[in-house]
């Protein structure tokens, strides 16, 4: 099969294999934020290799910038990994390490294609037309959408063959994780719990409501102004024993929370912008704060609850940590398959 130009969705998908050996960030409390040990050691045969940021890239760059066990991975590829990654304008297209990295993945997609492959794994035909109809029906008409994928350097073919591509190769990942039966035991989970006593210390926290009045980017000068005032009115409204939450749904322009009458529910420090976070951290429960402004506005802020920290006993905890173990096993095994595939794989580098 026709490998086909790289798509975003496929490097996406091999977050979790990247080459720099990498973990997918998970929620908290989390043993890696915990400072675990990295899932797989550096010197495991087949780990990914170092990258080489210093040796300037080959001039012309030559046509193919790989091959694996034989096959030929185009320079042409490893470009459009580059440009889709966001970085492939100005001087930092023409750094190795951002095409070395681009060769990385492509080496790792192939090696996971070409083992899927090996395996008569392969992905549905409904399955590629679904992910195809669910691009497309994002653009207006046909010609929107060829426009689209020509800029991309794709054609409806090559880009069904790539989704064709990523389907068989998350099959193919998701095989190796069910086969590593990575489940997690209350014991771990324990140990863990007993060892990061601080990753479980669950801070102050406060729950408030705002209104917001939006400030347009680029906004400066008597426009901004205009929208302070409108602020303070909202303000003064509120002072005068208005109902917040009526006040909040009819004028506030956060589209997040005003159906809900404002209300943003508890937050803990560090998940605000600092303005909005020393603001309604300094109220007290059923205190308004003043004209607040940040980023995206102005806003005014109602603290409902103050609530205070705790350590969050191991039964609250015990499924979510169990979860989080039993998915960093699994990637950790998926890690390990791909350094197998490229330990006794032939890799031929060329930039």
């Amino acid at each position: 099969m026709d490998r086909g130009p790289v798509v975003v969705v496929a490097a996406l998908c091999l977050a979790v294999m990247s080459c720099s050996g990498g973990s997918v960030p998970s929620p908290s409390p989390s043993p890696a934020a915990a400072g675990a040990a990295s899932p797989v050691p550096t010197a495991e045969p087949g780990a990914p290799p170092e990258i080489d940021r210093v040796t300037p890239l080959p001039k012309p760059l030559p046509e193919v910038a790989a091959r694996v066990d034989g096959q030929p991975i185009p320079t042409r590829t490893v470009r459009l990994i580059v440009e889709q990654s966001g970085r492939g304008r100005g001087a930092a297209a023409e750094e190795p390490a951002v095409y070395r990295q681009a060769l990385q993945q492509a080496i790792v997609r192939e090696l996971l294609f070409q083992e899927a492959i090996r395996r008569k794994i392969a992905a549905s035909d409904a399955q590629v037309e679904q992910t195809y109809n669910e691009a497309r029906v994002r653009f207006k008409d046909d010609k929107a959408w060829a426009e689209m994928l020509k800029g991309q350097g794709w054609d409806p073919q090559s880009f069904r063959n790539e989704l064709r591509v990523h389907h068989t190769i998350q099959a193919l990942l998701a095989k190796v994780a069910d086969e590593a039966s990575a489940q997690a035991t209350d014991q771990e989970a324990q140990a863990f719990y007993d060892s990061h006593p601080a990753v479980f210390d669950a801070g102050e926290r406060v729950r408030a409501s705002h209104i917001l009045v939006r400030i347009p980017e680029g906004a400066t000068g008597p426009a901004k102004e205009e929208l302070r005032k409108k602020a303070d009115a909202l303000l003064q409204r509120v002072r005068a024993k208005e109902d917040f939450a009526a006040l909040a749904r009819k004028s506030s322009e956060d589209p997040g929370s005003a159906q809900n009458g404002g209300d943003l529910g508890a937050f803990g420090r560090g998940q605000m912008v600092p303005p909005f976070e020393q603001a309604a951290f300094a109220l007290k429960a059923g205190e308004v704060s003043g004209i607040v402004e940040t980023p995206f506005g102005f806003h005014i802020i109602k603290v409902a609850e103050r609530i205070p920290g705790r350590k969050l006993p191991f039964a609250e905890v015990k499924d979510r940590l169990k979860l989080e173990m039993m998915q960093q096993k699994k990637q950790r095994a998926q890690q390990s398959f791909l350094n197998s595939l490229r330990a006794k794989a032939k890799i031929e580098t060329f930039l």
